[in-house]
């Protein structure tokens, strides 16, 4: 899923999809994580990433 989304978008956004953090809109700043919607993908990256403010994409 990460990969489809950063070939589709990488002309717009920084990605990093192994370090946190996995999408930076340069523009704003804003931070974004690509998740796959399961129930525990969304538990594990919201324990991990519990100390970040961030926007969750899910599909």
């Amino acid at each position: 899923m990460q990969r489809t989304v950063k070939s589709q978008f990488a002309h717009l956004y920084e990605f990093s999809l192994s370090n946190g953090i996995d999408v930076v809109d340069l523009a704003t700043g804003r931070q974004y994580e690509i998740l796959s919607g399961t129930a525990s993908n969304l538990a594990h990256h919201g324990r991990r990433m519990a100390g970040k403010l961030f926007r969750m994409l899910t599909f």
